[in-house]
């Protein structure tokens, strides 16, 4: 498990500038602008996004079935070239042992949206389920015509 500070350095330096309208440091020039990392490790499924461009109020996450959904938006604002509005919407397939349930979203201070959830334990051998039988009929399932 990576700590903050050594996945996304806190430090700024250089030619890296606030963004003065998230309260958020622009991310590392190692990731660039809009990147998107997904990481697969045995109990873990990570995906990383840079929405530095963002501040949280303007940042959706949600599941839909097997899918993680990340959408942004922000209207037209001033920056140092004139005017600019961004929107994005990214989704992500979820792996089969990663329950939808459990996914969870972090936003680092330099703008670093970092989406987690454990992965399940392989399944078990298969399990046989006896068949009962009943004494009636089914008269829902093959409604005659």
């Amino acid at each position: 498990h990576l700590l903050q500070g050594e996945c996304f350095p806190a430090s700024t330096s250089g030619s890296r500038k606030e963004n003065h309208w998230s309260g958020f440091k622009r991310a590392p020039h190692w990731f660039p602008a809009g990147a998107s990392e997904l990481r697969l490790s045995e109990g873990k499924f990570q995906a990383f996004l840079d929405v530095s461009h963002f501040t949280p109020d303007e940042v959706t996450v949600r599941t839909v079935d097997n899918l993680l959904e990340v959408s942004a938006r922000h209207p037209q604002r001033l920056d140092r070239h004139g005017f600019v509005s961004r929107e994005f919407c990214r989704t992500y397939v979820l792996p089969a042992d990663v329950d939808p349930w459990r996914v969870r979203a972090a936003l680092s201070h330099d703008g670093i949206l970092n989406l987690e959830a454990p992965r399940e334990a392989e399944s078990g051998p298969a399990r046989v389920i006896d068949v009962q039988q009943s004494p009636q009929p089914n008269v829902t399932a093959f409604p005659s015509q």
